[in-house]
């Protein structure tokens, strides 16, 4: 998700109003991309740790 939005290397502002709003921001791309594209990167990077959890 990096190379796509690369603003998200940006730090978080130190104002909480301000970070919470980038958090959903960044929260709501994240959906986006997962329902548009149909990629998960939480499974395709957890999945191995989950698999292993289960045994």
């Amino acid at each position: 998700m990096q190379k796509v939005y690369c603003r998200l290397n940006r730090p978080l502002p130190y104002d909480p109003e301000l970070r919470g709003h980038r958090n959903n921001n960044i929260f709501r791309m994240a959906s986006y991309r997962v329902r548009t594209v149909g990629i998960s990167q939480i499974r395709t990077t957890f999945s191995g740790e989950m698999e292993l959890s289960s045994e």
